[in-house]
């Protein structure tokens, strides 16, 4: 049986219109969609890296231009050739395994707030 986890990270911005936030519980699974409800984000220069608090693996790295046209995105990594370390031209699904989700927000507008859904699954 399969099962989809929403993990919602709380995003509030400081007075310097950044801030690094976490997600409430460990993640599992396959990275399936990240989906930003804005309430009074700034978009105009918007800058988004999630990754996993321990592993550090970059989940997603988005600006301005891919939420300006949708609030939902479905990550892709580079996967990579394993005799050479060479980049792949095959993209795969971040996968996350018993970490918290980290979350750093740049330009996002001086103290204000919004939500960042990932879906796990």
């Amino acid at each position: 049986m399969t099962y989809i986890h929403r993990h919602a990270i709380a995003i509030t911005t400081n007075t310097t219109s950044g801030c690094t936030v976490y997600s409430p519980g460990v993640a599992n699974g396959r990275v399936l969609c990240v989906q930003l409800a804005t309430d009074t984000i700034v978009l105009a220069a918007l800058k988004l890296v999630l990754t996993g608090e321990e592993t550090g693996i970059v989940i997603m790295a988005a600006t301005t231009a891919y939420f300006a046209t949708r609030r939902s995105i479905v990550p892709q990594i580079m996967t990579c050739i394993a005799t050479t370390g060479a980049t792949a031209t095959s993209r795969g699904t971040p996968v996350i395994s018993e970490e918290r989700l980290q979350l750093v927000v740049t330009n996002g507008g001086a103290t204000v707030a919004g939500t960042l859904y990932v879906y796990t699954g």
